[in-house]
């Protein structure tokens, strides 16, 4: 066999090392992107359900006790 067919497959390995690379770290940077995100808006989330739902917060359930009656 030819040493040109051992220098292609070793120029085709490399190319493809090389293009696996550059995927990795899009796919890396887009991870990092998507934790961040996912960090901001989990206590926003959080804190809307709060506002939307009152009587899931203690404060709220405390004002809607109903008050007793003597009598």
């Amino acid at each position: 066999m030819s040493v040109k067919v051992y220098e292609g497959a070793l120029e085709q390995a490399k190319n493809d090392l090389e293009w696996i690379t550059r995927e990795f770290e899009k796919l890396r940077t887009r991870k990092e992107l998507l934790e961040n995100f996912l960090g901001a808006l989990t206590p926003l989330i959080s804190n809307l359900n709060l506002v939307d739902d009152p009587a899931a917060s203690p404060e709220s359930a405390a004002h809607e006790a109903p008050a007793l009656q003597e009598g």
